[in-house]
């Protein structure tokens, strides 16, 4: 069908590489009840958003179960997403059709109706819930055909709900499930690496979020053209005005003195000799405009306009000062002037403001520099992204800086890590043990506070993908380093420490929002300690941190003088943090966030403050 074809409470199914045509609910996928969205139509980021099913949709009890069993160890659907396979088992899983067939089939007799907010122009925010009337796959009356249709011979040898079993289901209470941008496929995002998506249409046309944003682009002209206008704009004004005039001194001279000038025979009223005064000064108004035409100056326009075309080309396009110097002589490095009118303002540029950082980096984020603690390493000088990907942890740790070699072959002599990683404890051992363990626990907190996916080829980790820009360098890093994130299976982190597999259980992820400028992970490890690990700017982490003896940071304005001088070297600072939390603290916390989670009125605000609670200094 065609978009226009599209209605409001259809199931659409999405392919890989395709534009989802209208602003839909996420309701299943080929993989992980998650799939991959580009959405550089709708915010020009580049990065691959995740997206999650919406929950009461599953296609068997299994899977039910499965949910189910997320939502109550980790309290918030939103981060079942985080036990995904990586992209590159994804690409390898072929596009059955059959069972494409047989999920629509069975998505078509759930029966249910979503709850949602007028039409409206946010990106970020979404509300409502969906009321499941009726899903004939997951009755928990044990009803063979709820069951029936887990192999994948098509749809044709799947039995259809019986009559009986849709009373039945009728007459019990719907069951509500929040919705939030997590579950929303918005017009103009394309599916990738995905496979496929069955969506639920819940806006098209103009109330989707991508026209309601669209507006009228404005008219950019240059200071000249400005000033120019302004000048013809004014001398149109004097020339009508002198020609008004012109006008009414012509009819006045020929009232006193032209029809005495019998020769003149202004006595003779023809065309153009009108005797009402109005049409005479209005027809010889037009005369005079006509003659006075050559004081606006028509012609210099086509002049500036060809001045400015040769400066493109002589100033910017061929000016050798210009190119990159790094490989002048490749033409695709070449600046290329796309306005003629850049050179009217292009020497007045005293500052350049941008709005984010990713518009003059193009989102390709490296890691420069580190800070332990208030021990700093790194130099200026070095790029990881210049190493090798075959160079050892231990070579490429002592080109970044000369300390880390001491401190990875400490961590190499420990026996049993989990020991060691107590994160967010104060170190009690000596100066270079102290050093060493604090190495050790910054890394690991680097390496578990995401939420990006491995890439891997041949059983190995090739790179990562995930949302954000900043992610995905942080893991990359972190992997030349040593500290390699093998995979996310099940809820179960697995981390390989210079050689040595340690694994960790995700119980939370408090995800990234704008507003917060933070994420946290709430994790265990394997003698069933639990942290939270934090990450996020400076202005949002610094008024959560523990300053003093006991802690890693010795003063607020140390930690301050240190972040001051990062920014001022042009580097974009991103603050690590971590506590312990007892089991019951979590518990008593985790059951606070479930309610949270499912409170479809107010659930935003009680989980915003929920997380704020716990993610306190």
């Amino acid at each position: 069908e065609k978009w226009e074809e599209v209605k409001v409470g259809q199931i659409i199914l999405v392919m890989d590489d395709e534009e989802v045509p209208a602003d839909c609910i996420c309701i299943h996928t080929a993989l992980d009840d998650a799939c991959y969205v580009k959405t550089a139509n709708l915010d020009g980021e580049t990065n691959l958003k995740i997206k999650r099913t919406m929950r009461g949709v599953e296609l068997s009890q299994e899977e039910a179960d499965e949910h189910e069993r997320h939502h109550e160890e980790l309290g918030d659907d939103q981060q079942m997403v985080h036990a995904m396979k990586s992209s590159t088992e994804r690409a390898k899983t072929m596009r059955d059709i059959d069972q494409m067939k047989e999920h629509a089939y069975k998505l078509a007799h759930i029966r249910g109706k979503i709850c949602c907010e007028q039409p409206s122009a946010n990106l970020h925010n979404f509300k409502g819930y969906v009321s499941i009337t009726h899903n004939p796959w997951v009755e928990e009356d044990g009803d063979e055909d709820g069951h029936g249709g887990h192999g994948h011979d098509g749809a044709a040898e799947t039995p259809p709900p019986s009559a009986a079993s849709a009373r039945s289901g009728s007459g019990k209470r719907a069951k509500e499930y929040p919705l939030d941008m997590g579950e929303m496929l918005l017009r103009g995002t394309r599916l990738m690496n995905s496979g496929y998506t069955f969506g639920l249409v819940v806006y098209t046309g103009k109330e989707t979020r991508i026209f309601m944003n669209n507006s009228e682009t404005p008219m950019k002209s240059g200071s000249m053209e400005y000033f120019l206008n302004i000048q013809i704009v004014v001398l149109a004004i004097v020339q009508m005005l002198l020609c008004i005039l012109c006008a009414v001194g012509s009819y006045v001279w020929r009232e006193k003195r032209g029809f005495n000038m019998y020769y003149l025979m202004m006595d003779a009223f023809v065309q153009t000799n009108y005797s009402n005064p109005v049409a005479y000064i209005v027809v010889y108004t037009l005369t005079f405009w006509i003659l006075f035409s050559a004081m606006v100056p028509i012609s210099l326009f086509v002049t500036l306009e060809l001045v400015r075309f040769w400066q493109c080309i002589a100033f910017i396009d061929f000016d050798p000062e210009m190119r990159v110097k790094e490989d002048p002589e490749d033409k695709s490095l070449w600046p290329k002037a796309r306005n003629s009118n850049v050179n009217d303002d292009l020497a007045r540029i005293s500052y350049v403001f941008s709005d984010k950082t990713g518009t003059l980096t193009s989102n390709e984020m490296q890691l420069r520099l580190i800070s332990v603690g208030m021990h700093r390493f790194g130099r200026e000088s070095h790029r990881f992204e210049d190493m090798q990907p075959d160079d050892s942890p231990i070579h490429v740790a002592s080109e970044f800086d000369t300390k880390l070699p001491d401190c990875f072959s400490r961590i190499e002599c420990i026996e049993r890590l989990v020991d060691h990683l107590q994160l967010g404890v104060p170190t009690t051992d000596g100066a270079k043990e102290a050093l060493s363990t604090q190495v050790l626990k910054f890394f690991t907190c680097m390496a578990l506070c995401h939420s990006v996916l491995p890439e891997m080829e041949s059983n190995r980790v090739v790179g990562y993908q995930g949302p954000s820009p900043d992610e995905v360098c942080i893991a990359n890093t972190m992997k030349q380093l040593g500290f390699v994130f093998k995979e996310n299976k099940s809820n179960i982190m697995y981390i390989n420490i210079l050689g040595k597999k340690c694994k960790f259980r995700v119980l939370n992820v408090l995800e990234f929002s704008s507003d917060r400028k933070r994420m946290s992970v709430i994790v265990q490890d394997q003698r069933k300690n639990i942290y939270l690990i934090s990450k996020g700017a400076d202005t949002v982490m610094l008024p959560r941190t523990l300053y003093g003896k006991d802690t890693t940071a010795s003063s607020r304005e140390e930690v301050d003088e240190m972040i001051h001088d990062y920014s001022c070297k042009g580097l974009r600072c991103l603050m690590f943090g971590a506590k312990q939390l007892s089991f019951e603290e979590w518990k008593e916390w985790n059951m606070a966030f479930r309610l949270a989670a499912n409170d479809i009125q107010n659930r935003d605000k009680r989980m915003a403050s929920c997380m704020d609670d716990i993610e306190g200094g």
